[in-house]
């Protein structure tokens, strides 16, 4: 039988705190423990009200530049996490959050947890497409903004081509429907497929290509990357990064052109669903 560590952890956690709490106490006496942890407490507090802010800001210098802002997200995160262990009362947590405020170890917890993150936020990306395709019809799919610029059928259509260019570097077979179109810019979409047929095109085709990613190692996702990065990244880990990021930009374009065609804000449709 296989026993998970991190739910053992938890459970012990209180013990060895207090165990922590005996051990400190001796050495220092019970009213210099005590202020430890209120300047402990009060420390995690400050961090945490001032890297809100901090956190913002350099994602929307990342954004700015047009550079990925997943690594300054993920930072951000661990820094508040750190913050957070430091207002909780002990001093195990205490070490696991002056841990975290080293840079080295964000890097270092940032590499093993990335390709997961990265498998999470291909499904994000996935449900957030279908929910807003609800209620959408070809005519609406297809229609331009009044100056031109790409519809949702293009926005689709070009995710779709970009994750065919990940399928084609691990052996996942394409989608069943033409990509080409999609790599160019956006035209007047009376040659595009329906909107369902895109649709199901993703649908069949997006578990194919998440089941071919799970099965590699970190050797294969280490490999060259296979279209060439706005940033100098050269590996398919840092090529599939890209994608979903590059998916966030149209999926809020998508977003935009929901409202600007009187549908539903797809804000309102991801609320109702999630309270459903």
């Amino acid at each position: 039988m296989r026993i998970s560590f991190i739910p053992l952890f938890l459970l012990l956690l209180p013990l060895l705190e207090i165990a922590g709490f005996v051990v400190v106490g001796r050495e220092i006496g019970a009213l210099a423990t005590v202020g430890l942890v209120i300047l402990s407490s009060v420390a995690g507090s400050l961090l945490l009200r001032h890297q809100g802010f901090g956190v913002m800001a350099r994602v929307r210098t990342e954004m700015d530049a047009g550079r990925d802002p997943s690594r300054q997200l993920a930072h951000g995160a661990m820094i508040v996490l750190a913050a957070i262990l430091l207002i909780i009362p002990g001093f195990i947590t205490d070490i696991f959050a002056i841990l975290l405020l080293l840079p080295p170890v964000r890097d270092f917890a940032w590499r093993l947890l990335k390709s997961r993150i990265i498998m999470m936020g291909t499904d994000v990306n996935d449900d957030v497409l279908m929910v807003s395709l609800t209620d959408m019809t070809d005519d609406v799919a297809r229609r331009r903004l009044r100056e031109g610029g790409p519809s949702v059928a293009w926005n689709v259509g070009h995710m779709l081509h970009h994750r065919n260019q990940i399928a084609a570097a691990v052996g996942c077979q394409e989608p069943a429907v033409d990509l080409t179109r999609y790599a160019q810019t956006a035209t007047d979409g009376r040659d595009y497929p329906t909107i369902r047929e895109l649709q199901a095109a993703w649908t069949e085709f997006s578990p194919r290509l998440v089941d071919a990613l799970n099965d590699l190692s970190s050797d294969d996702l280490a490999a060259p990357s296979p279209m060439r990065l706005p940033h100098g990244e050269q590996t398919l880990l840092d090529a599939l990064r890209f994608v979903l990021w590059h998916e966030t930009l149209h999926l809020g374009q998508v977003s935009m052109l929901r409202s600007h065609h009187g549908l539903t804000p797809l804000v309102t449709l991801i609320v109702e669903r999630a309270a459903a």
